[in-house]
């Protein structure tokens, strides 16, 4: 019967038993008391102690202080958290790594919440939009074509417009303020005797600014596209697809599916309007813009989504590489 009720005792005492071992990576001696200063351990720089009276797991909490010389120096109440048994004394801080990874957290969303704060700036008369858009403020437009010839837009932002000289549009468009570069077909023969089918190509840049309520296409703007000189330049078709010239210096050549073809360009921006047969083996046209240089390296004709389709929208055409 004495036996089980050492056993029993044994028990239970070790059950209650909880302590740590801390590992002081300081430079001075440590020291750790407990709350009611009837214990104290000491523990040497560089040094590791086992300390009975703190949890061997969570957040401990104890008088933290050191031995600077003979001095002891009590620091004050210090938080540690406890990772399975053992305490990593690497400062004399009072605050525990826990409450430092918090706090660094909140400077961290501090930081982010700045980075996304949104500073307004209104002026009379507009409205307020936010510093951290891609735009600075928005402007309602209407198209004309103060040229002396007729041209059509092949790019947003006013795809599909058609005017002639002197004519502007019957809609109005919405636009952020900032560059705004598209090709257009124009049509280098006056109205009067135009037969609407010899027409060249232009690329229009332009920036649009607050409060602008027209967008002029001017004779400026159309200019020749490339006036560099004239190269063979390679072209990679990494697509199941032929590509059929339609015109320009090209016309009439075809871009094979899956292989390389040359083709002439000029240095510089090159326009080249391609046909191709769709799913529904119907045909369509994709109006290429390219800036070619004079280098070796292939330009790749490519899709934007990794898909695996054997036809392709005109929207959903790339080419990459100079």
């Amino acid at each position: 019967m004495k036996n089980i009720l050492i056993i029993v005792f044994v028990f239970f005492t070790l059950s209650g038993f909880s302590q740590a071992r801390v590992f002081n990576t300081t430079n001075y001696d440590a020291t750790i008391s407990s709350d009611n200063d009837l214990e104290m351990v000491i523990i040497k720089s560089k040094k590791s102690s086992y300390v009975n009276f703190i949890p061997s797991d969570g957040i401990a909490e104890f008088k933290l202080g050191r031995y600077e010389g003979l001095d002891h120096v009590v620091i004050g109440q210090a938080k540690r958290k406890v990772k399975k048994g053992r305490i990593a004394l690497e400062d004399f801080s009072l605050k525990s790594d826990l409450d430092e990874k918090k706090a660094e957290t909140g400077k961290k969303e501090d930081k982010k919440k700045e980075k996304k704060e949104v500073r307004k700036f209104s002026a009379s008369n507009s409205k307020t939009f936010s510093a951290t858009d891609d735009f600075w403020a928005k402007t309602t437009v209407v198209p004309k074509n103060e040229s002396s010839v007729r041209i059509l837009v092949l790019a947003p932002p006013f795809k599909g417009l058609a005017l002639e000289s002197e004519q502007n549009s019957e809609k109005k468009v919405e636009l952020n303020t900032g560059k705004y570069t598209f090709p257009v077909y124009y049509d280098p023969e006056p109205d009067s005797i135009s037969t609407g089918r010899k027409f060249r190509w232009a690329v229009v840049s332009k920036i649009v600014v607050e409060n602008q309520d027209t967008f002029r296409i001017t004779n400026h703007d159309l200019r020749e596209v490339s006036t560099g000189k004239q190269i063979e330049k390679m072209v990679k078709n990494n697509l199941p697809i032929n590509f059929l010239i339609v015109a320009g210096e090209n016309r009439g050549k075809v871009i094979p599916a899956n292989n390389v073809y040359k083709l002439d360009m000029k240095v510089g921006w090159n326009v080249t309007p391609v046909q191709y047969l769709n799913e529904d083996n119907l045909p369509v046209q994709a109006v290429l813009l390219l800036m070619a240089n004079d280098l070796k390296k292939p330009i790749f004709a490519d899709k934007k989504s990794g898909e695996n389709m054997t036809s392709i929208e005109p929207d959903n055409l790339i080419l990459t590489g100079q």
